[in-house]
């Protein structure tokens, strides 16, 4: 897959009740609440998909790896996830400090006891 078509926008639409979506083109935005409530059937619902394999791929780990951080509540398997999968070597130390930031906050949100609908 070419760099350019791995693109994850997480997006929190509503800060008070962080009712958080995630979106991997060309798949629909999936809410934070599906990963939590509902993986499975949002995994079957990526492998109906008519997109190539390999972005199906792409997607269900990615989601499986947000899922699996949730249920630790812990950053590893996104870690690992992104270890795995990406290349990170065309990032400088700055750009991957970063994004590990963002998916920390991103898991410490989701599991945060005073979010609404946990």
């Amino acid at each position: 897959m070419k760099p350019e078509e791995k693109q994850v926008i997480i997006v929190n639409k509503n800060p008070v009740d962080l009712s958080m979506q995630i979106l991997i083109p060309p798949f629909r935005p999936i809410n934070l609440y599906e990963i939590e409530d509902n993986l499975e059937a949002v995994l079957e619902e990526i492998q109906t998909y008519r997109v190539n394999e390999n972005i199906k791929r792409y997607i269900v780990s990615f989601f499986t790896a947000i899922h699996d951080a949730m249920n630790e509540k812990d950053i590893l398997p996104l870690v690992e996830y992104f270890f795995l999968e990406e290349d990170f070597e065309t990032f400088d130390a700055k750009e991957t400090q970063a994004v590990f930031e963002t998916l920390q906050e991103f898991i410490r949100s989701a599991n945060d006891e005073n979010r609404l609908m946990h």
